[in-house]
C-alpha cells in the first residue's frame, strides 16, 4: 500500500511515490492563509496550487526571455 499525504485541511494529497523530493520554503502567514483558502475553493491540495503557480511563473519568465532575446 502506498501512503498518502494529508494536507492541513484534512484532505488527502497524491500518494507518496518517493520520486519527487520534498522541498521546504518559508511563506508568511498572510500569503499562506490565502493559498490554503484558494486550494479549498478549487478543491485542490495546497501542493497542487503551489505547483501550478510555480509552473505558470516559470513559463511566463521563459516567454519574456524569448521576447527579449528575439
Amino acid at each position: 500500500m502506498i501512503p498518502c499525504t494529508r494536507e492541513p485541511g484534512g484532505e488527502l494529497g497524491r500518494p507518496k511515490t518517493g520520486e519527487t523530493p520534498i522541498r521546504h520554503v518559508r511563506v508568511g502567514e498572510p500569503l499562506w492563509s490565502q493559498v490554503v483558502a484558494m486550494a479549498a475553493e478549487q478543491g485542490k491540495s495546497v501542493t497542487a496550487v503551489v505547483l501550478d503557480a510555480l509552473t505558470r511563473h516559470v513559463a511566463r519568465h521563459r516567454r519574456q526571455k524569448q521576447r527579449q532575446d528575439g
